[in-house]
């Protein structure tokens, strides 16, 4: 008998993948633990997932059929948990109004809208404290257009928590757009609601 080709290899999603699998998915450990049935629990997941437990290869299977199943209302999209957005600045508006608006919003970003209604730019709290701090309060009088940084990435209302997940890892907050449209805004304040309601 030949032994087996030896180029043939085969691999066992670890933990991780199973953990990245669920928040693609937009599953929290419990609903993952009840959709996959008898003999699951949130605390089983867990310990699948941090890998402090060595499951049978039917259980990883059954997860895995989950998780890979086309199962109607179970993927998260930006449309979903993205909130409307209600307050954008102008260029032509004085750093001051802009600070102003976002004190009276409790928002922490604003995206800048040209002449033309079209999204140019942004500003953070983060801008506007170093623009403050290097030239006083002679920089409240000046457009927001002057100090404004590079506009905040857009993504499509239908993509999927996993490219929400990897736009916010390098941005303070991502517009989400219906088509042409713009629909809402993404924070990464708004992903971990998200992901703190699913545990509940």
């Amino acid at each position: 008998m030949q032994p087996p080709d030896s180029k043939c290899r085969f691999s066992i999603p670890t933990g991780k993948d199973l953990y990245l699998l669920r928040l693609e998915r937009g599953l929290s450990q419990a609903e993952l633990a009840r959709i996959a049935g008898e003999g699951f629990s949130q605390s089983l997941i867990a310990r699948i997932e941090n890998g402090t437990v060595n499951p049978p290869l039917s259980k990883v299977r059954r997860l895995l059929e989950v998780l890979y199943e086309d199962t109607s209302g179970v993927v998260v999209t930006a449309k979903q948990i993205a909130v409307k957005l209600v307050l954008i600045a102008s260029h032509a508006d004085s750093v001051a109004i802009v600070i102003e608006k976002m004190n009276k919003k409790g928002v922490s970003q604003l995206p800048v809208q040209g002449i033309d209604e079209r999204l140019i730019g942004s500003i953070t709290e983060k801008k506007l404290a170093e623009e403050i701090m290097t030239l006083g309060k002679d920089v409240l009088k000046l457009p927001v257009s002057t100090i404004m940084e590079a506009p905040l990435p857009e993504i499509d209302a239908s993509e999927s928590i996993t490219e929400i997940q990897q736009q916010l890892l390098n941005a303070p907050a991502i517009i989400v757009k219906d088509g042409e449209k713009v629909s809402g805004i993404l924070t990464k304040t708004d992903l971990l609601r998200h992901f703190g309601t699913l545990e509940k």
